[in-house]
């Protein structure tokens, strides 16, 4: 089959999907999305130009002059090309005349969104346009009629050895956001017996300050791949705080699954999957934040095979295929 995966590769996570589709014979060309709308100002007065167009007239010329990079681009790269199957995971950049083109080159159009209506209101202006939609959000598939689809378990992460070398009891990573921030200090004042490492990604000294607690360390360039697996894996537990907004399961529910590590997360949405063991994941509530230090000294219970086949990338992306064709 011929596939074009139009998309965004945030931690590295879109590019294990292609490898795996072309590994099962497809035949994939993916494409970024800044590739396709990449515009940058020529000089510097050209943003002061945009600022004024923007206050006077209305206009934001750079937007203007993205749709146009985005046009010329789809016009050149679609010419003469047909698609069994065109996959976009961040539709919002893109029109409905954008997406006519994609959908004139194309078998099936399909949209596979990677976060909640609720977050990215923007991924919905056009999706009328999609033969299907796929999401991960509970509520989405629930009140918009989505297909259902799950995150996905790296092909390379094995079950972890319970007498490896141990830092601490729990370990979380996250980029800054306010709500987050509030909870995750929280939940540190409520377990101050617990050995606790909490990395904030901030990208703006305004978030830097805003990040002030001492408990937390903030990191200003993302950790991610070996280098992020060395750091978590030296703790018992994984820490995953969502956003109020999303009830769909992040990706650290299918890592830990992989590698056999406890969980904890403001989720609950987790208990209804097949997965979930309350020996495995704790869920926090807000108004009783402490967590059991049992929780983290018993040991992981190994799930059959038959629970987190489907979630192993091989057959994740098998299953996805077939859902997007039917």
């Amino acid at each position: 089959m011929k596939i074009l995966l139009i998309g965004v590769n945030n931690s590295g996570l879109v590019l294990p999907i292609v490898e795996e589709m072309r590994r099962q014979g497809h035949e994939v060309c993916y494409l970024e999305n800044g590739e396709i709308s990449r515009y940058e100002y020529l000089y510097p007065a050209e943003r002061l130009l945009n600022s004024l167009a923007k206050g006077v007239l209305g206009r934001n010329l750079k937007r203007e002059r993205r749709w146009l990079a985005t046009t010329q681009f789809l016009h050149g790269f679609l010419k003469d090309r047909h698609f069994d199957l065109t996959i976009l995971t961040n539709p919002d950049i893109y029109t409905a005349e954008h997406l006519a083109m994609l959908k004139g080159c194309s078998g099936r159009l399909v949209c596979h969104l990677w976060d909640s209506a609720g977050r990215m209101p923007g991924n919905l202006h056009c999706i009328e346009q999609f033969d299907r939609v796929m999401s991960f959000d509970p509520k989405d598939i629930r009140e918009r009629g989505f297909t259902a689809v799950t995150n996905y378990a790296p092909a390379t992460l094995q079950p972890l050895a319970a007498d490896r070398p141990l830092e601490g009891d729990l370990f979380g990573i996250f980029s800054f956001d306010k709500e987050r921030y509030r909870f995750i200090c929280q939940l540190l004042d409520a377990n101050p017996q617990l050995m606790i490492r909490i990395m904030l990604l901030a990208d703006h000294k305004r978030k830097v300050r805003a990040a002030s607690d001492p408990r937390v360390e903030v990191i200003t360039k993302p950790v991610v791949g070996e280098a992020l697996q060395a750091i978590s894996s030296a703790y018992r537990a994984i820490l995953d705080v969502g956003y109020a907004s999303q009830q769909g399961l992040s990706f650290r529910f299918f890592e830990a699954l992989a590698q056999q590590q406890k969980l904890v997360t403001n989720n609950a949405s987790v208990k209804a999957y097949p997965f979930f063991n309350s020996q495995n994941i704790h869920c926090l509530d807000e108004a009783a934040l402490a967590i059991p230090p049992a929780f983290f000294t018993t040991p992981y219970q190994a799930l059959p095979e038959e629970l987190i086949r489907p979630y192993r990338l091989p057959s994740w992306v098998s299953n996805l295929l077939e859902l997007m064709m039917e």
